[in-house]
Protein backbone atom coordinates (compact mmCIF):
# COMPACT_ATOMS: atom_id res chain seq x y z
CA UNK A 1 0.00 0.00 0.00
CA UNK A 2 1.20 3.56 -0.98
CA UNK A 3 1.47 6.14 1.73
CA UNK A 4 0.66 9.67 1.24
CA UNK A 5 1.86 12.60 2.88
CA UNK A 6 -0.73 14.98 2.38
CA UNK A 7 0.93 18.59 3.59
CA UNK A 8 -0.61 22.42 4.14
CA UNK A 9 1.52 24.76 5.24
CA UNK A 10 0.91 28.60 6.27
CA UNK A 11 4.17 30.34 7.15
CA UNK A 12 3.36 33.26 9.08
CA UNK A 13 6.02 35.48 11.00
CA UNK A 14 5.52 38.60 13.12
CA UNK A 15 5.78 42.06 11.45
CA UNK A 16 9.06 43.32 12.81
CA UNK A 17 7.41 47.21 13.41
CA UNK A 18 5.14 47.79 16.20
CA UNK A 19 1.16 47.53 15.37
CA UNK A 20 -1.17 48.37 17.94
CA UNK A 21 -4.79 47.49 18.06
CA UNK A 22 -4.03 45.07 15.52
CA UNK A 23 -6.43 41.51 15.24
CA UNK A 24 -4.07 39.50 13.28
CA UNK A 25 -0.59 39.93 14.48
CA UNK A 26 0.83 38.14 12.09
CA UNK A 27 1.58 38.74 7.96
CA UNK A 28 1.82 35.58 5.61
CA UNK A 29 5.23 34.66 4.10
CA UNK A 30 4.18 31.89 2.05
CA UNK A 31 1.76 29.24 1.51
CA UNK A 32 2.66 25.33 0.50
CA UNK A 33 0.20 22.93 -0.62
CA UNK A 34 1.63 19.20 -0.76
CA UNK A 35 0.91 15.77 -1.94
CA UNK A 36 4.02 13.80 -1.07
CA UNK A 37 4.99 10.47 -1.11
CA UNK A 38 7.37 9.30 1.17
CA UNK A 39 8.83 5.82 0.90
CA UNK A 40 9.95 4.11 3.53
CA UNK A 41 12.94 5.29 5.13
CA UNK A 42 12.96 8.18 3.23
CA UNK A 43 11.84 11.45 4.37
CA UNK A 44 10.17 15.04 3.28
CA UNK A 45 11.33 18.47 4.20
CA UNK A 46 10.83 22.37 4.00
CA UNK A 47 13.36 24.58 4.95
CA UNK A 48 12.92 28.66 5.96
CA UNK A 49 15.42 31.18 6.28
CA UNK A 50 15.47 33.49 8.87
CA UNK A 51 17.45 35.58 7.19
CA UNK A 52 15.42 36.58 3.63
CA UNK A 53 12.51 34.40 4.85
CA UNK A 54 12.80 32.55 1.59
CA UNK A 55 10.98 28.67 1.66
CA UNK A 56 12.86 25.61 0.13
CA UNK A 57 11.34 22.00 -0.07
CA UNK A 58 13.17 18.78 -0.86
CA UNK A 59 12.35 17.58 -4.34
CA UNK A 60 10.30 14.69 -4.96
CA UNK A 61 8.91 12.34 -7.89
CA UNK A 62 5.83 10.33 -7.94
CA UNK A 63 7.67 8.23 -10.62
CA UNK A 64 9.68 5.65 -8.42
CA UNK A 65 9.96 2.63 -9.30
CA UNK A 66 8.07 3.26 -13.11
CA UNK A 67 9.42 2.47 -16.42
CA UNK A 68 10.90 5.33 -18.64
CA UNK A 69 7.31 4.85 -20.57
CA UNK A 70 5.27 5.78 -17.55
CA UNK A 71 7.30 8.26 -16.51
CA UNK A 72 7.14 9.97 -19.84
CA UNK A 73 2.86 9.18 -19.75
CA UNK A 74 2.93 10.34 -15.32
CA UNK A 75 4.81 13.88 -16.53
CA UNK A 76 2.00 14.08 -19.37
CA UNK A 77 -0.68 14.05 -17.04
CA UNK A 78 -2.17 16.99 -15.41
CA UNK A 79 -0.05 17.74 -12.02
CA UNK A 80 -3.47 17.65 -9.59
CA UNK A 81 -3.59 14.01 -10.58
CA UNK A 82 -0.39 12.46 -10.79
CA UNK A 83 0.25 11.36 -7.16
CA UNK A 84 -2.86 8.77 -7.68
CA UNK A 85 -2.15 7.76 -11.59
CA UNK A 86 1.83 7.36 -10.65
CA UNK A 87 -0.23 4.53 -7.88
CA UNK A 88 -2.20 3.17 -10.62
CA UNK A 89 0.38 3.01 -13.29
CA UNK A 90 2.55 0.60 -11.86
CA UNK A 91 -0.11 -2.06 -11.37
CA UNK A 92 -0.17 -2.34 -15.21
CA UNK A 93 1.86 -2.57 -18.38
CA UNK A 94 3.33 -0.34 -20.47
CA UNK A 95 0.71 -0.30 -22.84
CA UNK A 96 -1.82 2.11 -20.52
CA UNK A 97 1.51 4.57 -20.43
CA UNK A 98 1.17 4.32 -24.67
CA UNK A 99 -2.40 5.08 -24.55
CA UNK A 100 -1.39 8.46 -22.55
CA UNK A 101 1.38 9.18 -25.06
CA UNK A 102 -0.84 8.48 -28.16
CA UNK A 103 -3.10 10.94 -26.87
CA UNK A 104 -3.81 14.76 -28.07
CA UNK A 105 -3.13 16.32 -24.59
CA UNK A 106 -7.04 17.37 -24.07
CA UNK A 107 -7.97 13.72 -23.84
CA UNK A 108 -5.28 12.70 -20.68
CA UNK A 109 -6.95 14.19 -17.85
CA UNK A 110 -10.14 12.18 -18.85
CA UNK A 111 -8.09 8.92 -19.23
CA UNK A 112 -5.84 9.42 -16.20
CA UNK A 113 -9.20 10.38 -13.74
CA UNK A 114 -10.74 6.67 -15.19
CA UNK A 115 -7.98 4.75 -14.35
CA UNK A 116 -7.39 6.52 -10.86
CA UNK A 117 -11.39 6.38 -9.95
CA UNK A 118 -11.65 2.71 -10.92
CA UNK A 119 -11.34 0.13 -8.28
CA UNK A 120 -8.38 -1.44 -6.90
CA UNK A 121 -7.32 -4.53 -9.82
CA UNK A 122 -10.16 -3.33 -11.85
CA UNK A 123 -8.90 -1.04 -14.10
CA UNK A 124 -10.51 -1.06 -17.79
CA UNK A 125 -8.72 -1.76 -20.65
CA UNK A 126 -6.63 0.25 -23.03
CA UNK A 127 -9.07 0.54 -25.41
CA UNK A 128 -12.30 0.99 -23.19
CA UNK A 129 -10.16 3.98 -21.91
CA UNK A 130 -9.42 5.10 -25.34
CA UNK A 131 -13.36 5.06 -26.28
CA UNK A 132 -14.65 6.62 -23.13
CA UNK A 133 -12.41 9.76 -23.25
CA UNK A 134 -13.12 10.45 -27.13
CA UNK A 135 -16.62 9.36 -27.14
CA UNK A 136 -17.33 12.00 -24.80
CA UNK A 137 -16.13 14.59 -27.35
CA UNK A 138 -17.41 13.28 -30.46
CA UNK A 139 -20.70 13.50 -28.36
CA UNK A 140 -20.18 16.75 -27.67
CA UNK A 141 -20.31 17.49 -31.77
CA UNK A 142 -23.82 16.69 -31.55
CA UNK A 143 -24.94 17.89 -28.60
CA UNK A 144 -25.99 21.96 -29.08
CA UNK A 145 -27.01 22.70 -25.42
CA UNK A 146 -23.84 21.86 -24.16
CA UNK A 147 -19.95 22.13 -25.04
CA UNK A 148 -16.90 20.42 -23.40
CA UNK A 149 -14.73 22.96 -22.21
CA UNK A 150 -10.75 22.78 -21.51
CA UNK A 151 -9.17 24.47 -19.09
CA UNK A 152 -5.47 25.82 -18.60
CA UNK A 153 -4.53 23.81 -21.42
CA UNK A 154 -0.78 25.89 -21.09
CA UNK A 155 -0.12 24.85 -17.69
CA UNK A 156 0.18 21.60 -15.93
CA UNK A 157 -3.07 22.24 -14.04
CA UNK A 158 -5.18 22.18 -16.94
CA UNK A 159 -8.54 20.19 -16.62
CA UNK A 160 -11.98 19.91 -18.56
CA UNK A 161 -15.50 20.49 -17.88
CA UNK A 162 -18.94 21.71 -18.93
CA UNK A 163 -20.72 24.58 -20.34
CA UNK A 164 -24.22 24.65 -20.67
CA UNK A 165 -26.67 27.26 -22.29
CA UNK A 166 -29.28 27.71 -20.29
CA UNK A 167 -32.58 29.59 -20.00
CA UNK A 168 -33.47 31.40 -16.90
CA UNK A 169 -36.33 34.11 -16.73
CA UNK A 170 -36.07 34.07 -20.53
CA UNK A 171 -32.80 35.10 -20.61
CA UNK A 172 -29.82 32.52 -21.85
CA UNK A 173 -27.30 31.96 -19.26
CA UNK A 174 -23.86 30.01 -19.34
CA UNK A 175 -23.11 27.93 -16.45
CA UNK A 176 -19.78 26.15 -16.15
CA UNK A 177 -20.54 22.53 -13.97
CA UNK A 178 -18.21 22.04 -11.25
CA UNK A 179 -15.25 20.04 -12.13
CA UNK A 180 -15.92 17.00 -9.17
CA UNK A 181 -19.36 16.52 -11.35
CA UNK A 182 -18.01 16.61 -14.49
CA UNK A 183 -15.34 13.92 -13.82
CA UNK A 184 -17.16 11.80 -10.98
CA UNK A 185 -20.67 11.36 -13.12
CA UNK A 186 -19.82 12.15 -17.17
CA UNK A 187 -15.90 11.00 -17.07
CA UNK A 188 -15.91 8.18 -14.94
CA UNK A 189 -16.80 5.11 -17.25
CA UNK A 190 -18.36 3.19 -14.46
CA UNK A 191 -22.46 3.19 -14.60
CA UNK A 192 -23.37 0.87 -12.11
CA UNK A 193 -20.97 -2.11 -10.40
CA UNK A 194 -20.60 -3.79 -13.23
CA UNK A 195 -16.83 -3.66 -15.02
CA UNK A 196 -16.95 -1.11 -17.76
CA UNK A 197 -16.17 -3.00 -20.86
CA UNK A 198 -16.68 -3.04 -25.11
CA UNK A 199 -19.65 -5.69 -26.00
CA UNK A 200 -20.32 -6.14 -29.40
CA UNK A 201 -17.56 -3.55 -30.46
CA UNK A 202 -19.27 -0.77 -28.36
CA UNK A 203 -18.87 0.75 -25.14
CA UNK A 204 -22.00 2.24 -23.22
CA UNK A 205 -21.44 5.73 -24.10
CA UNK A 206 -21.78 5.50 -27.49
CA UNK A 207 -24.84 2.66 -27.70
CA UNK A 208 -26.76 5.20 -25.40
CA UNK A 209 -26.22 7.48 -27.58
CA UNK A 210 -26.53 6.43 -30.94
CA UNK A 211 -27.99 2.95 -31.41
CA UNK A 212 -30.86 3.09 -28.46
CA UNK A 213 -33.65 5.24 -31.06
Amino acid sequence: MQRFCILALLIMLSPTTLIYEVKNPYSMVDEIHRVVEVPPLSDYWIRISADNLEVDEKGFSFARCLSLKKEKALAKAPAWIRAELADRLREVSDDYADLILSLDRRYVDEVAFSMVSSPTGKIPSVEVLRRNALSIYEIDEDLEFVDVVDLEMDSMEYRSTLRYRVMDDGREETVLTPFDIYYWYVVSPRIGYEDPEMVYGYFWREYVMYHTI
